[in-house]
């Protein structure tokens, strides 16, 4: 059983505003009736930290 979906914003947000539409289209998957966190910390573990890097810092 799953009691929530904690999608990772970094992942998400690296890939710029297409992102936040496929962000999108993943919790339409989700169920209303399962609780949903955002997970948008900040300095996270190496694969993390490298998506949010991917998604301010380059050109």
């Amino acid at each position: 059983m799953c009691v929530a979906f904690k999608p990772n914003l970094a992942f998400y947000e690296s890939m710029g505003v297409k992102g936040w539409e496929v962000l999108q289209k993943t919790l339409n998957y989700i169920p209303n009736n399962i609780f949903t966190i955002a997970d948008a910390k900040r300095g996270d573990i190496g694969n993390t930290s490298a998506m949010y890097a991917k998604a301010f810092l380059r050109p």
